[in-house]
């Protein structure tokens, strides 16, 4: 008997007079009450006991804390959740399509006014060129009609074709960055006048505020701005193609005689001259041969309008003691 007396002498003496621990310190750290024994003298973040989970933040506003877009909000903070972006990318028109063509290909000639001229032209860049576009179809008029040049240059260009299919529409928008504000779902007492006494987050980095659009962040370590979402007013226009590949290179420039097309050996590929003992009598030309088509397409649509971030709030996180 005498040693149980002793027992229950040592736990009083251990705790103390009023000092009663808490059986739930989340719940009575936020409770508004003072849990040791007089009422409203030490309630919540003012308790030495709450201090490993209450914490006071410079906020009479929505505190809470920051995790990543796709974690859930920890425990006291599932007050609400709020999606924030920055960094937004508009993204391009979407929707084209492309069905391959032919390469199309056409020359221009050059004439030289002498056979030195056109021997030493090296460089393929002398010449007066002539004012007719050479395609697969036999000239209408001759090169020329009373000039005697002393040789022609040609020059090749290869244009793939496609035909444009579908319709654009502007895509989805993008963000560099998100996360998500948790708000607290258990605010206590115990802080000074603008303070709130929240739990405290796991870092403290973590514990911010989210407050208006251009709120100055004091008692705070940073400031940073974040948007809810976005007023997006682009259109795209009409789909185009590119092709891919494809070239002229088995192409060649005939050239006839006696106000006609033919084989008469006057031929000219790509970057290549051609230098007369005496040239050919009011020749027609034409491109002959078969060209490669193209490999493949690209499409794509003007855009045009703007996209502009919406919902814009100032993200104040990591509380300065």
């Amino acid at each position: 008997m005498l040693g149980m007396r002793l027992v229950l002498l040592v736990m009083v003496a251990t705790l103390g007079c009023g000092d009663v621990i808490p059986t739930d310190a989340n719940a009575k750290c936020f409770d508004g009450m003072d849990n040791e024994g007089a009422p409203d003298e030490r309630a919540d973040c003012a308790d030495p006991q709450c201090s490993d989970v209450a914490t006071c933040v410079a906020s009479t506003d929505n505190a809470g804390v920051v995790v990543a877009a796709d974690a859930p909000c920890p425990a006291g903070f599932e007050g609400g959740e709020t999606l924030l972006h920055r960094g937004l990318r508009p993204g391009a028109c979407e929707g084209c399509g492309c069905d391959v063509g032919v390469t199309e290909c056409t020359a221009r000639l050059w004439t030289y006014p002498d056979n030195n001229t056109c021997v030493n032209d090296i460089g393929l860049s002398g010449g007066a060129m002539l004012g007719i576009t050479i395609t697969t179809a036999c000239t209408a008029d001759p090169l020329y009609y009373t000039m005697s040049p002393a040789g022609l240059r040609a020059d090749i260009t290869a244009t793939p074709t496609c035909t444009p299919t579908g319709s654009a529409t502007p895509a989805d928008p993008e963000w560099t960055e998100t996360t998500k504000f948790c708000a607290a779902s258990q605010v206590g007492a115990g802080c000074g006048s603008g303070q709130a006494c929240v739990p405290k987050a796991a870092a403290p980095a973590d514990q911010c505020v989210l407050a208006s659009d251009g709120a100055a962040c004091g008692g705070f370590a940073s400031t940073e701005q974040w948007f809810t979402g976005a007023d997006d007013q682009r259109t795209c226009g009409v789909c185009f193609c590119s092709g891919v590949g494809g070239d002229c290179s088995d192409m060649v420039v005939e050239i006839g005689s006696d106000y006609s097309c033919g084989a008469f050996g006057n031929n000219l590929a790509d970057n290549t001259t051609i230098c007369f003992d005496q040239a050919p009598y009011s020749p027609k030309a034409q491109l002959i041969g078969t060209s490669t088509p193209p490999i493949g397409c690209t499409s794509d649509a003007s855009p045009s309008g703007t996209i502009t971030p919406t919902g814009g709030s100032t993200l104040c996180c990591g509380p300065q003691g």
